[in-house]
């Protein structure tokens, strides 16, 4: 296998075979959950990063992952967890502007 944890930094990330891309759709679903949501987010506090600047970037990494998932199962699964985030990070985005 080229990777066992690709981060999506950079434009569209294309697998070469299913195994690569079963791998890499198995990270990228962990990230995109609840709980992958709340690791990312505080490695960028841990980072020094403001909760604004986590947050947005959460959002920007969570975003990437999803463009670049690389099988239907995934695309699939990843919907209701996209959903749940969203939600979730359209709250803070209210809350932010004193609208919550």
């Amino acid at each position: 296998m080229g990777f066992a944890r690709f981060r999506p930094n950079r434009g569209k990330m294309t697998a070469s075979s299913i195994e690569e891309k079963i791998v890499y759709d198995a990270d990228a679903l962990q990230a995109l959950c609840p709980f992958g949501m709340l690791r990312l987010f505080a490695e960028k506090i841990n980072q020094g990063k403001s909760m604004t600047e986590a947050v947005n970037m959460v959002k920007e990494t969570q975003k990437r992952f999803l463009v670049n998932l690389q099988t239907k199962t995934a695309r699939g699964l990843a919907s209701k967890p996209q959903r749940i985030a969203d939600e979730f990070l359209g709250l803070f985005d209210r809350e932010e502007r004193g609208s919550y």
